[in-house]
Formats: structure tokens, sequence, C-alpha cells
């Protein structure tokens, strides 16, 4: 089942109920109904216009067991433009359940969906929305 969240300071809610434009942690987590993305680090810090590159933390939703050899893929899209970034993060399995994406480009400001779709060796694919106001 996919489910889509945005995050705000750690604290997981509906979709439809975000306010993009507070501010983002790192420590922010995203739980799908398998798996619990938190964002450990984002460089720069906060997010900006350019390269940027986060470090996420992937474990089993429920529990913290800690996820490795997932199957991360990371879509930016700007849904009030209808468009995403120029460049397809790549994703770097550091082990111990951390990941690191890299290649994160943000061309303009505005409200953006970081659309994960994290596959691990339980078969579950799941997609998870971090939304954000740059």
């Amino acid at each position: 089942m996919k489910n889509l969240l945005c995050v705000y300071f750690g604290l997981a809610v509906s979709f439809g109920a975000c306010d993009p434009s507070l501010p983002k942690l790192e420590g922010s987590m995203i739980n799908s109904d398998s798996y619990k993305l938190e964002l450990q680090e984002m460089l720069p810090s906060p997010p900006e216009r350019g390269s940027n590159t986060w470090t996420i933390k992937v474990s089993s939703n429920g529990s913290s067991e800690k996820l490795e050899g997932c199957e991360i893929d990371l879509v930016p899209f700007m849904p009030e433009h209808g468009h995403g970034s120029p460049k397809q993060p790549a994703t770097n399995d550091l082990g111990d359940g951390i990941y690191q994406v890299t290649d994160i480009v943000f061309t303009m400001p505005g409200l953006w969906n970081m659309e994960f779709t994290v596959a691990c060796n339980n078969g579950d694919r799941e997609q998870l929305v971090y939304e954000f106001r740059l």
C-alpha cells in the first residue's frame, strides 16, 4: 500500500494537512506501513538552490531494525510548476541502514515534493513524500 506523508519537526501528518511554510530540521521522520526514514543530515542545511546531499537512515516501521541493502529512488518534484529536477539523484548504501543521496538539485524556490520510493529485502515497495518550501 502506498502512503503519502509529509513531515515537520519529526511529526508525521496526513498529506492534505501539511503547511509547507514551516521550517524543516534534520531528524525529521517519514513513516509508511513498512518503513521509517529519518533525515539525519542535509548539506547544505537548510536546503538551497543548486546541488544538495542528504543522509537518511532507513529502519523498519514499528521496530528499530536498521534495514540494509535497500533500493531507494528519489524524485524531486515541484507540484506547483509541474516539473522536477534536471538531474536524477544517486543513492549510496553506507551500511548499517544509512544511505546518502547526492546530486539533489533544486533549480528554483518554491514547493518541492521529495518522492522517495523504498524497496528492501522484505519485498515491500512503498512511496514516502517529504514536502517543503525552498
